[in-house]
């Protein structure tokens, strides 16, 4: 509806298998689970350039 695709995205089966529409690019990466994110795999993925907000 926005016309932007996420980066990353937590338990992307979840995803394809519940809410299908809109599917989800083949780039967007899956950083674990959604109680057990991968912390080092979303800060790999962060855009944030560390100015303070």
């Amino acid at each position: 509806m926005l016309g932007v695709s996420p980066i990353a995205i937590a338990d992307r089966d979840v995803w394809e298998t519940w809410v299908v529409e809109p599917s989800l690019p083949p780039e967007v990466a899956d950083v674990g689970t959604l109680l057990e994110p991968n912390l080092e795999l979303q800060q790999q993925h962060a855009i944030w350039d560390g100015s303070p907000l």
